[in-house]
């Protein structure tokens, strides 16, 4: 039951964050140029910026509705743990993967605050 729920709420919140992803880029917050065009940081901070509120907003979305999810199938017993799992195995990665996604631009290393070489 623990599996299941919580591949349910993955699943739910996947799609809310894709809608929500979706609406942002067509009405609220349509890219106004790419981040491969930007000369250096400073010019692709407001294309980095839009994209660090549209990963924000879906993220805060997935967490959301999966929250719920997990709230009304779970067996009040279990919730606690589905939840922590939630919070730390599956949402925090997600948070760092967008704030890592504003700093480090992939697809335009001269647009990065920080390099990453191997």
């Amino acid at each position: 039951m623990f599996l299941g729920v919580l591949a349910l709420a993955i699943a739910v919140g996947a799609l809310a964050e894709l809608i929500v992803h979706r609406f942002l880029i067509r009405v609220r917050l349509p890219e106004k140029g790419s981040v491969p065009e930007a000369r250096d940081v400073f010019e692709a901070l407001p294309i980095l910026g839009r994209r660090l509120v549209r990963d924000f907003a879906g993220v805060i979305v997935f967490f959301i509705v999966g929250h719920l999810v997990i709230r009304h199938m779970m067996p009040p017993q279990d919730a606690q743990l589905t939840h922590i799992v939630w919070r730390f195995l599956i949402v925090m990665p997600r948070l760092g993967n967008a704030i890592l996604r504003f700093f480090l631009a992939p697809g335009a290393p001269t647009c990065a605050w920080s390099t990453a070489t191997t």
